[in-house]
C-alpha cells in the first residue's frame, strides 16, 4: 500500500488544459458533462421533497464533501511509471515527455454520498458526489477527467443503497459497507478511459494502452480501500443516526425473481461468465508458460552453439590478422592501394 498524506494542499492545482493540444481529452470532458447534467435532470424529483431542513443539512456534507477529499490521501509516485509517450514523428518537435498524472485518492471522500442517499436519495447524493469530484481535480490538479470516476461511483453506490427489492439479498446490499467496495469494483475500470484518451492524444492507440493500463492497474488497490473504509465509516455514523433514514418505496421483486425464465437465466449468465473467465485464465497462463520455455531454451540452445564457436572464432580471427599483416597492400604508400 502507498503512503497515506493525512492532509493535502489545500491550494488551487486546477491546470488548465489547451483544448486544440488535447482534443480527445476535450470530447471525453463534453461528454463526461453532458452526462452529469442528464443524470442531474433525470433525477431532479428527487430534489422536490427537500426541505429547508434537508437543505442545511446537505450544505454541512458538501462542506464535508470539501473537506474530506483532502484528507486521508492516498498519492502514487509519478516516477514510478512510464512517462506521457509521443508518436514519434512528432518527437522533435514534441517536448520533453510529461510524468503521469495520478490523482490522489482521498479514503473518505465518498462518506457524505453514502450518507446523503441514505438521508435524503439519490439526487442530492449524486450532487454531492459531482462536488467531491469538482474539489479533488482542484486540490489534486492533472486531468479533470481523471476525477469522474469518483461521480460514478457515488451514482453506484446511491443507487444500490436507495433499491427497493425485497429479499435478504438486497437487503444486505442496501448496506454501506456492502455498497461502497462493490460501487467501487465496478467504477474502478473508468480510471482507464481517462489515461488512454489523454495518451491517445499524443501516441498511438497501443502505445496509450501501454501507458494508461499500469495506471489503471497501481489506482486498484486505493479505490477498493476508499469504498471500504468510507463504507465502514457511513455504516457506523448510519447506526448512531438510524431515524433519519429515508423511507424506501414499496419494495418490489428484483429482476432474478419475476418468473422461473428470470431466475434460469440469473443463474446460468453468472456461471457461464466465470467458467469462462477461468478457462480463458488457465488457457492464457499455460500458453505464456509454454512460450516462456520454449524462449529459455532457444536462448540456452543459441548460447550453447556460440560458446562453441569461441575456439574457431580465435584461430579464424588469428588468421585474419596474420593475412592482413603479410598484406603489401595494407603497407603501400598509395591511399588507393591501400582501400
Amino acid at each position: 500500500m502507498p503512503p497515506i498524506e493525512l492532509i493535502g494542499k489545500f491550494a488551487w492545482l486546477l491546470q488548465e488544459q489547451d483544448p486544440v493540444a488535447y482534443p480527445r481529452s476535450l470530447v471525453l470532458l463534453l461528454l463526461y458533462v453532458l452526462a452529469v447534467l442528464l443524470v442531474l435532470v433525470g433525477l431532479r424529483r428527487t430534489f422536490l421533497g427537500l426541505t429547508r431542513r434537508h437543505w442545511l443539512m446537505i450544505a454541512l456534507l458538501a462542506v464535508a464533501t470539501i473537506i474530506l477529499s483532502n484528507v486521508l490521501l492516498v498519492r502514487l509516485n509519478s516516477s514510478d511509471f512510464s512517462p506521457m509517450p509521443i508518436n514519434s514523428a512528432s518527437a522533435l518537435s514534441a517536448p520533453a515527455p510529461q510524468q503521469a498524472q495520478l490523482p490522489a485518492t482521498p479514503l473518505l471522500g465518498v462518506v457524505p454520498v453514502l450518507l446523503a442517499a441514505y438521508w435524503f436519495g439519490i439526487g442530492p447524493a449524486f450532487l454531492l458526489s459531482v462536488i467531491g469530484g469538482f474539489w479533488q481535480a482542484v486540490f489534486q490538479g492533472g486531468e479533470i477527467t481523471q476525477h469522474f470516476e469518483i461521480l460514478w461511483l457515488g451514482l453506484g453506490a446511491s443507487y444500490v443503497i436507495r433499491q427497493n427489492y425485497r429479499g435478504n439479498f438486497a437487503k444486505v446490499l442496501r448496506q454501506p459497507i456492502v455498497a461502497g467496495p462493490l460501487v467501487a469494483l465496478v467504477t474502478w475500470p473508468i480510471m482507464f478511459l481517462s489515461f488512454f484518451v489523454s495518451a491517445l492524444d499524443s501516441a498511438s492507440a497501443l502505445a496509450a494502452f501501454n501507458y494508461a493500463w499500469p495506471l489503471c492497474l497501481a489506482l486498484f488497490v486505493p479505490i477498493l480501500a476508499e469504498g471500504v473504509l468510507s463504507g465502514i465509516v457511513a455504516q457506523g455514523l448510519m447506526a448512531l443516526l438510524p431515524a433519519r433514514q429515508l423511507p424506501l418505496p414499496a419494495q418490489s421483486a428484483p429482476p432474478w425473481a419475476r418468473g422461473l425464465n428470470r431466475r434460469m437465466m440469473f443463474a446460468f449468465i453468472p456461471f457461464t461468465a466465470v467458467l469462462t473467465i477461468v478457462l480463458l485464465y488457465a488457457v492464457s497462463a499455460t500458453a505464456l508458460s509454454e512460450a516462456k520455455r520454449q524462449s529459455i531454451e532457444q536462448m540456452s540452445r543459441d548460447a550453447l552453439s556460440a560458446a562453441r564457436e569461441v575456439p574457431s572464432f580465435f584461430q579464424t580471427g588469428q588468421g585474419l590478422i596474420r593475412e592482413f599483416a603479410t598484406d603489401d597492400r595494407l603497407r603501400s604508400p598509395d591511399p588507393a592501394a591501400r582501400q
